[in-house]
């Protein structure tokens, strides 16, 4: 019952046991466990049913063997009882002993239990333990033209077949009977019925018993070839692992492996590639924060230099008319004085941005509902912009753990670019839509302006970098820099003339 269950519920796993490994981008693959796992168990599954089918033919010639044994030791027997009683005769014939050679044959079958016959020097038949079989003519009066070649041409003293009646197969015997003088007079031939019906019967308590041994065997190669696969393949799931857990330019951990192995090879070459890495991010860091910052420099540069020419003109040339006794000379002072401390003031501001970008300090999260925040500033934008606003959501409330003032600014920003991208022939619609995922807030801000071209969309998170005639052009990278701190993140697509849309990814509060 255990190897016929054990058969069922492994045929009936096994399409799910694949199925399970099988993965939707990975459909043509088979993981090196699985692969292990099959090969160990196909090696010895063959092994095993190897063993099977040379252990049923050993049995089955062992059977054939003794099976002929015991034939040939009856066929003696047979013979020398015979030769007590017939052994001084110089000829057999059917008319002559026939009657009395039938009754001997009848009586020496039932003592070697076996059908027994009798044929002539020509193949012919005298006598036979059971005349109904020839009687109905299941079998030929004459000896079978094999066993006379056998041994009249071949020259065999004993001759052994497998002959048939119907689907019944049985051993046939032959052996020449000889007088007392050594002259051939006949000979005989021993039918052993029922050796199919006892081999099979050996041979189905044979394979009840290799069957239980090869099941109980094969339960016990899954399990090794399990541990095995494991095994061996539980350092290339370290790697594994730690390929995945892999992050440029953060800190990443060694693989700790001692063995000196293929895999411990590996294990090597990784580490020392992780080293390589670690050098080589640092390298690209360092290199790209002053990239970025040389940009950035001579961008600040470029702003400062550009109100500082019209300003030293604007004093080199009052220097020149100035008259205090001219009215006209003071009015036109102050006219030069506002018009340098309005330039002073712009050099301020964008020193002031610049700092705070390059300080943004770290954000003094709490948690709160971001809705409301929304609408706030919404509603501050919605009366001065002349522009339509809309808030789209089904949510009742946003909770996220986050800081408020910052907020205020990403969202500020975020409008204010939207409402200034809108041409001023054009009637303005800004939408924004609050939504959610399993783990996350998500709001968009769309608006119908003029998009942004396609040549500039990499640039548009860069500090300084702007696409209008007024700002500083730092609103967008100090937005990205605020979301990435609160662990968000930010997106755009965009469309010429058809408008922008800006998404803020935001976690949720747990």
């Amino acid at each position: 019952s255990f190897s016929y269950l054990f058969i069922f519920f492994g045929v009936f796993l096994l399409p799910r046991f694949f199925r399970f490994h099988y993965g939707p981008v990975f459909r043509k693959t088979i993981s090196l466990a699985i692969k292990i796992q099959v090969i160990l168990i196909s090696l010895i599954f063959l092994s095993l049913l190897a063993f099977g089918w040379g252990s049923g033919l050993f049995v089955r010639n062992q059977y054939n063997q003794f099976s002929n044994n015991v034939i040939t030791d009856k066929l003696s027997s047979i013979e020398l009882e015979l030769k007590g009683k017939i052994g001084n005769r110089k000829h057999l014939s059917i008319e002559e002993n026939g009657n009395f050679l039938q009754t001997v044959l009848k009586k020496l079958s039932k003592v070697f239990k076996t059908d027994i016959n009798l044929y002539d020097e020509q193949g012919f038949l005298i006598a036979t333990s059971r005349s109904k079989l020839f009687n109905i003519g299941l079998i030929s009066e004459q000896m079978n033209p094999e066993a006379i070649y056998a041994f009249k041409v071949e020259k065999n003293s004993r001759f052994i077949q497998d002959e048939n009646i119907g689907e019944l197969s049985y051993a046939s015997a032959y052996l020449p009977y000889f007088n007392q003088n050594k002259q051939l007079i006949g000979f005989l031939n021993l039918q052993h019925f029922g050796q199919q019906q006892e081999f099979e019967d050996q041979v189905q308590q044979f394979l009840v018993s290799i069957i239980n041994v090869f099941i109980f065997l094969l339960v016990l190669s899954i399990i090794v070839a399990l541990l095995i696969s494991n095994w061996l393949t539980s350092p290339l799931r370290i790697i594994q692992d730690n390929f995945t857990k892999l992050q440029f330019g953060k800190e990443n951990a060694p693989i700790i492996y001692e063995k000196e192995d293929e895999i411990g090879a590996l294990v090597k070459a990784y580490n020392s590639k992780l080293q390589e890495l670690v050098f080589t991010a640092g390298q690209l860091a360092k290199s790209e924060r002053e990239s970025a910052w040389r940009e950035m420099a001579k961008q600040v540069a470029h702003e400062i230099k550009n109100p500082l020419t019209p300003m030293k003109l604007s004093v080199q040339q009052m220097i020149r008319v100035f008259d205090p006794t001219d009215p006209g000379s003071v009015e036109k002072l102050k006219k030069v004085t506002a018009s340098i401390i309005e330039q002073i003031d712009a050099l301020s501001l964008i020193a002031n941005e610049f700092s705070n970008f390059a300080k943004m300090p770290l954000p003094q999260e709490s948690n709160f509902d971001l809705l409301p925040l929304i609408e706030n500033v919404v509603e501050v934008f919605r009366e001065e912009s002349g522009c339509i606003l809309e808030v789209n959501t089904s949510l009742n409330r946003v909770e996220i753990n986050a800081d408020r003032d910052q907020m205020i600014r990403v969202f500020n920003n975020l409008i204010k670019n939207a409402i200034q991208s809108i041409p001023t022939d054009k009637a303005g619609l800004i939408c924004i839509v609050l939504s959610e995922t399993k783990n996350q807030w998500i709001i968009e801000i769309s608006d119908n302006g003029v998009g942004i071209p396609e040549n500039e969309r990499d640039r548009i998170f860069v500090p300084y970098f702007t696409t209008k005639s007024t700002g500083s052009g730092i609103g967008l990278a100090m937005i990205k820099q605020i979301i990435e701190n609160h662990r968000g993140a930010i997106y755009f697509r965009s469309e010429i003339d058809k408008g922008t849309t800006f998404r803020v990814e935001l976690i949720k509060t747990l």
